[in-house]
Order: C-alpha cells, then structure tokens, then sequence
C-alpha cells in the first residue's frame, strides 16, 4: 500500500471513530434530557396541603419568635426611658 492510500485509510478509521464516539455520546445525553424532561410524579392535593401547612407553621413559629424578641426589646426600652426620666 502506498503512504496515500495509507493515509486516507487512517482518516477514514478516525471519521468513524468520531462519528461513533459522538453518536454514543449524544444518545447518552439524550437519554438524561428525557429523563429530566419526563413528567415527574404528581403530588396529591392532600401532600400539598400538608407540605403548605407545614411551611406555614414554620412560618408562624418563626413570626412569634420575632414578636417575643421586639416585646423584650421593647420592654428593655421602656425600663430605659423610664430610668431617665427619672435622672431629670
């Protein structure tokens, strides 16, 4: 064989391999995107409410801790206010 026959057989093998590396690699790649892009199991209206629920009572603990922080603050406050109207 020749150098050039050598040579387009060469570029030839690396074509295909290119090619078959890439069509793996897409179909591979296609196969997540379905898997991301297929529907995810609906959550039934009671799990929701429940989860709502839950988050809103977090929510609320959360507010009542800030409530009781302002009222201490508040309270430290007036015990201030009050010691120096006092110092007048």
């Amino acid at each position: 064989m020749s150098a050039e026959m050598m040579m387009v057989v060469a570029a030839v093998v690396v074509v295909a391999a290119f090619t078959l590396g890439y069509a793996l690699g897409a179909a591979e790649t296609q196969s997540i995107a379905e898997a991301d892009s297929s529907p995810k199991e609906e959550v039934s209206a009671n799990v929701r409410l429940i989860q709502e629920a839950e988050r809103a009572k977090k929510e609320a603990a959360e507010a009542n801790l800030m409530l009781e922080i302002a009222l201490a603050r508040n309270a430290e406050l007036v015990k201030e206010n009050v010691c120096l109207k006092s110092r007048l």
